[in-house]
Formats: structure tokens, sequence, C-alpha cells
């Protein structure tokens, strides 16, 4: 039986072939074909005072706008608040225009009255003392009941300075400290109502964005604490993905460029997306240690924006992703 030899010339071939597979660089089409899950924006609705939910207008899926109410809370003596802050600041509006308009007649009237009534008072009591005061020195009465009228004609003679005081005043008009002390009164009221306003409107809940309601936690007539996420709002049109690329693929891509989403279930639609943001890190970091083989499995993190325009992407959605 004859030995059978593979040709020198055969062996030769196949193991240049060997080593230009194995160590001859290989080109790349500079293209990165991954796979990567969609992602959008999520705003959680928290209210910042604690009440019972008196209105909810949203259910899971509900579509909403900007500005509008999601729900409401129920917070009566945030109310009380408001109203009594309205009551004092109305009540300092009618005292500081009583001030600018001046005196009335009927006010003149009235004072005028006053400092005629104090002065017959004064009169009377002046009488009195000087009659006691004389009978004293005839040692007819007390020196105790001369005193106690010497009391009540000092009073009296008081209370007709006060009098004429206050009419003089109201003659020559509200001095301008006055008008301005209530003006103060005026503006501290009005912050008061500000501050009163603003927190019967923070039980009073609304959507930060348009989008689509992910999840519910709370009913209407449950209790819900300051902060506690009641509803879970998406902004479907600010979506993206995030993929992870070797060190090889890192140097073929830069910020800016273009990206390609492709669905399993939309064959043929390709949604358009560009690189956002590119980790400057490794996903792990490298021992000293580390080999050239481990150094192939370093990935960096990258985020692409995706166009979701007509919102037809949903967060969770897994996509494959091909940059040119």
């Amino acid at each position: 039986m004859k030995k059978k030899y593979i040709p020198i010339g055969l062996v030769l071939v196949l193991l240049i072939g060997i080593a230009i597979y194995y160590f001859y660089p290989r080109t790349t089409t500079g293209k990165v074909n991954t796979v990567g899950t969609i992602e959008v924006h999520q705003y959680d609705i928290t209210p910042r005072s604690s009440g019972y939910i008196e209105g909810l207008n949203v259910d899971l899926g509900s579509r909403i706008t900007a500005g509008e109410t999601l729900f409401t809370l129920s917070e009566p003596t945030t109310n009380t608040a408001l109203d009594a802050a309205k009551a004092s600041q109305a009540q300092g509006a009618a005292n500081l225009a009583d001030l600018q308009a001046g005196a009335r007649e009927d006010q003149i009237k009235a004072y005028k009255a006053l400092v005629d009534s104090a002065t017959v008072s004064r009169d009377q009591a002046l009488r009195e003392f000087n009659r006691y005061e004389a009978l004293y020195a005839e040692d007819a009465v007390s020196a105790q009941v001369r005193d106690q009228k010497q009391q009540a004609y000092d009073v009296a003679q008081q209370n007709l300075a006060k009098a004429t005081a206050d009419y003089q005043e109201l003659l020559q008009g509200t001095r301008s400290q006055q008008i301005a002390a209530a003006q103060s009164q005026v503006e501290a009221l009005k912050a008061n109502v500000a501050s009163a306003q603003s927190k019967v409107e923070d039980l009073m809940m609304k959507s930060p964005v348009n989008g689509l309601v992910l999840t519910k936690n709370y009913n209407k007539g449950e209790y819900v604490k300051a902060g506690a996420p009641v509803l879970t709002i998406a902004d479907m049109q600010d979506a993206w993905v995030h993929i992870y690329v070797s060190t090889e693929q890192l140097a073929l891509i830069k910020v800016g460029d273009k990206a390609q989403i492709k669905v399993d279930g939309l064959p043929g639609q390709i949604f358009e997306g560009y690189i956002e943001r590119i980790s400057p890190e490794a996903e792990y970091t490298p021992r000293q240690s580390i080999t050239k083989t481990e150094r192939h499995n370093l990935v960096y993190k990258v985020r692409i924006k995706v166009n979701n325009g007509q919102e037809i992407l949903k967060p969770g959605m897994p996509v494959d992703v091909v940059i040119p």
C-alpha cells in the first residue's frame, strides 16, 4: 500500500493563510451594530403638602398636556388661612384709604364734641375744687376730701388736653409718617396673601410636560404625604437609547454622528438619531495586570438621542442600533 503525501506547496499555502487570518490587521466597515432599549424622560408628580386626594383627573395611559391639572388635595386649614389673609389685606387697604382721604366732616364734628364735653367737665371740676379748697381753709372739710377734688380736676384737665390734641391733629390732616406706616402694613399683608395663595396652589398638581401617565400610585380619597410620588409622567418625545461599544468601536465614532434605530415589529421603518454623549471612562476599571485579551472586554456607554416625534417608540422597547 502506497503512502500518500500532502504536497509541501499546499502546506505552505495553508500556513500563510492562517498567519494572515490571525496576525494581519483586519479592516473594518466603519459601522457599529448593536442593540439597546428605549428610555424616555420620566417625571414623578409629588405634592409639596400632605392631604387627601380630592380630585384625580387622569388614569394609566392617559395623554396629558403641559399645565393640565392632574389632581388636587383637600387641606381645609390652607384655604382658611388664605381667607383670613385676604380679609386682613382688605382691612389694611381700607385704613390706608381713610388716612389718604383725610378727615370727614362728621369726624371733625365728633372730635369737636369731645373737646366741648371735656371742657365742660374740666370747668365743673375746677369749680368743685375751688369750693372745697375754700371749705378746707375754714376747716369745714378734711384734707382727704380736698385732695380728691384736686385729683378729679387734674384728670379732667388731662382729658381736655388729649381731646384738644386729637382735634387739632384731625384738623391738620394725617401725617406723612402715618400714611407711610399704613402703606408698609398693606404691602406686608399683600405678601401674606401671596404666601397663602401659593400654598393653595400647591394643592393643585399640574403636569410639567406633554406626556403619558406611566404609573398611578394613589386613588381619589386616599391620604398622601408631601413628597410621595402620586403619578409618573413620561415625555415620550424625549427618548434615547444607551448602547455599549468596545475600545475598537470607540475610535470609529464621535458625538454628533448619526444613528439609525430599527425595531423588529416595524420592518423597513428606520428612526433617526444621533450620538448625544459618550462616556469618558470604560464601564469597568482595568486592573494593573489586565491582559491584552481582557482589554477587548472593556465597553463605553454611549447615549443615542432618538427622534420619537410621533411617539411610536415606547419605554423598554428593544431596538437595533446602527451607527454608519
